[in-house]
């Protein structure tokens, strides 16, 4: 009688997406002008930044499309569709000849560009979503173009778990954040990959380390080899002695010096994971939203009046969360509302088309997040909430907006609050002439000349410092001054004021609720997060949270803070070391004299994406009304919470 074979393991979209992002990383290697040391290193570390982002815009692009025609959101099955646009029928044939151009086609379809083959609402949920930083896909026979052999085995690769019914747009998110871990960098000696995992180890540079520091070496690399190879390492007097050691099957394929190859990101390694358990952020949105919905007292209008933002929103978990709970509250508050599908779907609309709002440097991320929006948010006839504007690009903490509890020991530039100094600042003459009316240099609209002024005076403060920058700021100084200290790899500056102006020219200013998970960073200490200097002079003069430890996410604690209105709510996820730490007193010191903390704050152990125990806690506070006594800062007493695994 044969032997019962065990059941094969079922693979997972993230395997199969890491998988195909390999296949195409092998294509850019294989490219013969990719497999030599760059002139200059800055242009290669921002060629290899948005050749990476290209490579996951790919993935992740075939990934939902893939999904899409098998769920039915796009017309598979249609003849015209099928002939020139659909990739599924390609990813089942041997053949891949015309991959690349329907990538292309219905790349460009999706985008907006041409839509004859599909309906007025596909191409809405999908738009903005899949350009990405890098703009439309490279056409065929350019030098960026990919091949249809690189293009037909990412769609073989995804095909298999596309067609799973429960595969939701958190996913996705999960998908993008698991394709993210990975960086593109430049080989600078000979290298391998080693074994079966995805790090990088340059032979060349390993041979100079001296032997007893060589297992160090690898284990910051997350290699642990055992202890009869890393005997014959430390051995090792060259590279060929090394390969000589290394049986064939650890160090695969030997990459030549000037290589480019993804490695997992060794920062990213040994901090929090992205992916924020769904009960987490279930139990933090509903506790931070409750006392709002309680104090609407079962008026649906009033409701729909709140204004909730996310000031690091990602993938848009925490808003997409927020737009359930809500419209179920507006729901039950209506009574000439059935508690139905309908009427959820229609709360839904409401709720994600006035009362979200976002802010993220990633702009991946924030395509994701209005998709995510757009599908949780889709009538039932297929009408879409109008989300673009209130999910903006930026970065959250550098630009206009106010930051109450400023140092004591000198006040920073008064004009980085508002921009009422703006107004006064456009009414006066220009010194350079009057702009031409049409063309690039036309004259530019209110706003865009008020965002030239604000991010003017950005740089002032980031290159000269707050006292030294200049009184007078025009709107029509040359290009290359206002572009000076624009950085590739910096995110664009967000004016508060500016972007959200029906938050804070309202009668009462100010958001009634922040939610999200900020990035948790400390810029200080052995394992400091690399951060620019003019940043960190920013920072530490405008908030107190920035001492000591100098924790970005105490930067984030206090922004938000600062833009609740009285009676607003906060829930934001944290390290539990900021509820007691002594370095991170200056934290809690600057929070407190904002809002009172719900005590005591719930403690989770949460499980990452790779199954670590990451433990987490949830600051819940309510912001203080103008006028209330403000005690002694304080330790924040924690109890522990499970999460429903």
């Amino acid at each position: 009688m044969p032997r019962s074979q065990p059941n094969p393991r079922k693979t997972t979209l993230p395997e199969q997406a890491v998988r195909a992002l390999f296949l195409l990383e092998h294509h850019v290697r294989n490219a013969f002008s990719m497999r030599q040391l760059p002139m200059f290193e800055d242009a290669d570390k921002i060629w290899l930044s948005k050749t990476r982002l290209g490579l996951v815009t790919v993935v992740l692009r075939s990934a939902i499309v893939l999904h899409a025609e098998a769920q039915g959101l796009l017309p598979l099955g249609d003849s015209a569709y099928d002939r020139g646009y659909a990739w599924t029928p390609l990813a089942q044939q041997r053949t891949a000849k015309g991959a690349w151009r329907r990538f292309l086609r219905l790349s460009n379809a999706l985008s907006g560009k041409t839509h004859a083959i599909l309906k007025p609402w596909q191409s809405e949920v999908f738009s903005g979503a899949w350009l990405g930083p890098l703009g439309p896909p490279a056409e065929p026979h350019s030098p960026e173009a990919l091949s249809d052999a690189a293009i037909h085995a990412v769609f073989r690769a995804l095909l298999p778990t596309s067609r799973e019914e429960n595969f939701e747009i958190d996913h996705v998110v999960a998908l993008y954040e698991r394709l993210m871990e990975f960086e593109l960098v430049r080989c600078r000696g000979r290298t391998i990959r080693w074994g079966t995992t995805h790090a990088l180890v340059d032979l060349d540079e390993l041979s100079k380390v001296p032997p007893t520091a060589r297992g160090e070496y690898l284990s910051l690399r997350g290699i642990k080899p055992s202890q009869a190879l890393l005997q014959r390492l430390m051995g090792a007097a060259d590279v060929d002695d090394m390969l000589a050691v290394i049986p064939a099957r650890t160090r695969n394929t030997l990459l030549p010096a000037g290589s480019v190859a993804l490695q997992a990101n060794l920062v990213a390694r040994d901090t929090p994971a992205p992916h924020t358990p769904r009960e987490l952020i279930h139990k933090t949105v509903r506790a931070t939203l409750e006392p709002l919905v309680e104090a609407a007292q079962g008026a649906s209008d009033r409701l729909l009046a709140l204004r909730i933002c996310d000031p690091s929103m990602g993938t848009g978990q925490f808003l997409t969360e927020a737009c359930r709970q809500l419209a179920y509250a507006v729901v039950a508050a209506d009574s000439t509302r059935q508690n139905d599908a309908t009427a959820l779907a229609q709360a839904r609309w409401q709720v994600a088309s006035r009362c979200l709002y976002g802010v993220d440097g990633d702009p991946i991320a924030l395509e994701l997040a209005r998709l995510s929006l757009r599908l949780i948010g889709m009538k039932p006839d297929g009408t879409m909430p109008e989300i673009n504007r209130h999910l903006r690009h930026g970065d959250a903490l550098v630009g206009i907006g106010l930051w109450h509890g400023s140092p004591a020991r000198r006040r920073p530039d008064p004009r980085l609050y508002s921009l009422h100094w703006a107004s006064t600042a456009m009414a006066r003459p220009t010194t350079h002439g009057a702009p031409r009316k049409t063309g690039r240099n036309r004259s530019p609209s209110r706003v865009e000349s008020l965002r030239l002024l604000a991010d003017q005076l950005i740089r002032e403060i980031l290159m000269n410092g707050h006292h030294k920058a200049r009184k007078r700021l025009t709107i029509d100084e040359p290009m290359m001054l206002r572009e000076a200290s624009i950085t590739e790899n910096r995110a664009a500056y967000f004016h508060w004021p500016l972007e959200f102006p029906e938050i804070f020219e309202s009668p009462e200013p100010g958001f009634d609720a922040f939610v999200g998970k900020p990035p948790w960073v400390s810029c200080s200490g052995v394992a400091a997060h690399p951060l620019a200097n003019d940043l960190k002079r920013y920072f530490t003069s405008l908030s107190s949270a920035f001492q000591r430890n100098r924790p970005l996410h105490g930067l984030f604690v206090h922004r938000s803070a600062s833009l609740l209105k009285p009676g607003g709510r906060l829930g934001l996820i944290l390290p539990p070391s900021v509820a007691s730490l002594g370095g991170l007193a200056p934290l809690r010191q600057v929070h407190d004299a904002l809002c009172r903390v719900d005590m005591p704050l719930p403690h989770y152990g949460g499980r990452t994406s790779q199954g670590i125990v990451q433990p987490t806690m949830a600051l819940l506070s309510t912001r203080r009304q103008d006028g209330e006594s403000i005690g002694e800062p304080q330790v924040w007493p924690l109890h522990r919470d499970k999460l429903d695994e």
